[in-house]
């Protein structure tokens, strides 16, 4: 398939025929998803091209399929009963509970649920436990390493632990066991954060998200209900680790910025970036004089190619600053060097965009039809930031050169995150956990579904 070849070369920003090769993906795609056989195209790779929505959803789709019928035959012994007046039972599916991106955001989310109400379980599928997952067993009731064990094993231990309501934190992503799912463990099946976009089967009943990561408007792209939270569709504080101050903090000399210039960055990887995306950011660096684009990159080639459309624009060499990554204690500290983080499109950034937020450095962004696409409009929203989601690539670039031209603005944008930030929804994880909550209880039966018949499909 040409993903993982586009892939590739999207990494290195290699983007000769840039224009061709997408319009050739796509076709390609297209006929990939009115087909019912054939090699399986990991369905999250594609989220870093510019595809049309009903898309997303076959991919996700086709690769539910395989999965749906190889489950078919399997089922599970009946649910034990629930005893009357017995907490609720929330289990969280996990591959990512250690120090990663998933773990990192979601480290604080276990120990705000309400224990008199809620009794929390959480199913490793990875057995490589570190400092994070420390933190995310001492904040459930129940922590089961069951990497080792088959998807029916997994399954079967989820029913006899009379779970209520599954919570898959990965989707179509790497070392996901969408068997588990398949064999309807628990009455209610979630998911939540891990991927981008609907997973396409019979498995999910339902995607959690807000108003801006998933409009009315695009609710037909997901096979899923969606249901949205009234503050954001992520809530993160630090992790106790990454809190503790670096000493020396780094400073814009270290990373090779100018003390007094205006900082763009962006923090994701290359190949989130677009050769329509880098030109607007060589605009915005013409026309703020003195004004420095900053990136985080270990790949020699990346650096290259972006230093060969600077000088092809006319830029100074010196406008164009490459760090390599900083160690994820300093990370934080890192971002609030910088003046102004740049988004990117289709796909956006996440995690990373929460650590810069934290630190003070606000987020421009510009949603566009996908899921991958507008984390950057929710983060925005959840951190009282909305006027700087813009409706248009032109809308931004304008937003963005203003906002260099003004530097007073961007203090205030930065005093704002910094001064405000326990009372933002982005930050307050308890009081989010209590809006999940209040979601989950609208949605689970005052008593458990009878399963049996749920075996059968």
């Amino acid at each position: 398939m040409l993903t993982s070849l586009e892939w590739h070369r999207l990494s290195l920003c290699d983007w000769d025929g840039y224009d061709r090769r997408a319009a050739q993906l796509l076709a390609q795609l297209q006929t990939y998803a009115e087909t019912t056989d054939g090699p399986l195209l990991p369905p999250l790779t594609a989220s870093l091209f510019p595809l049309p929505p009903a898309l997303h959803r076959r991919l996700g789709e086709r690769w539910a399929e395989p999965t749906s019928r190889r489950m078919a035959t399997l089922s599970l012994p009946p649910p034990p009963p629930r005893p009357a007046g017995r907490r609720l039972r929330i289990g969280y599916l996990s591959t990512d509970f250690r120090n990663h991106a998933m773990g990192n955001l979601l480290h604080g989310l276990f120990a705000c649920h309400d224990r008199q109400r809620y009794e929390v379980f959480a199913y490793s599928l990875a057995d490589s436990p570190d400092a994070v997952t420390a933190v995310i067993r001492s904040g459930v009731d129940h922590f089961a390493l069951v990497a080792a064990e088959s998807s029916e094993a997994i399954a079967q231990r989820i029913r006899a632990d009379g779970i209520d309501v599954l919570i898959d934190l990965m989707g179509h992503t790497h070392h996901s066991r969408p068997g588990v799912l398949a064999l309807r463990p628990a009455p209610l099946q979630l998911h939540y954060l891990g991927y981008p976009g609907s997973l396409g089967a019979d498995w999910i009943d339902g995607v959690i998200a807000d108003a801006w990561l998933i409009p009315p408007e695009h609710e037909p792209h997901y096979r899923e209900t969606v249901h949205r939270l009234p503050w954001g569709f992520v809530s993160s504080g630090p992790l106790q680790h990454q809190a503790a101050p670096v000493s020396p903090p780094p400073s814009r000399e270290s990373i090779g910025l100018t003390a007094d210039a205006v900082v763009y960055a962006c923090f994701n990887r290359p190949e989130k970036i677009t050769p329509a995306l880098f030109t607007g950011w060589l605009e915005i660096l013409r026309q703020v004089p003195g004004s420095l684009l900053w990136i985080i990159n270990d790949e020699p080639r990346v650096e290259e190619r972006l230093r060969a459309r600077l000088d092809a624009a006319g830029l100074e060499p010196q406008r164009l600053v490459f760090s390599p990554k900083v160690e994820s204690a300093a990370f934080g500290q890192a971002c609030a060097l910088a003046d102004l983080l740049l988004d990117t499109s289709p796909y956006g950034s996440g995690a990373t965009a929460v650590i810069a937020l934290a630190a003070g450095l606000p987020l421009l962004t510009c949603p566009g039809d996908s899921f991958a696409s507008r984390m950057g409009a929710s983060l925005c929203a959840a951190t009282g930031l909305e006027e700087l989601i813009c409706p248009t690539p032109e809308a931004y670039q304008q937003r963005a050169i203003a906002l260099g031209r003004q530097p007073a603005e961007l203090q205030r944008l930065r005093r704002h995150l910094l001064t405000r930030h326990s009372e933002l929804p982005l930050f307050n994880t308890a009081a989010w956990v209590g809006h999940l909550e209040a979601l989950l209880e609208r949605l689970l039966p005052v008593e458990p579904k009878n399963l049996d018949t749920m075996d059968a499909h």
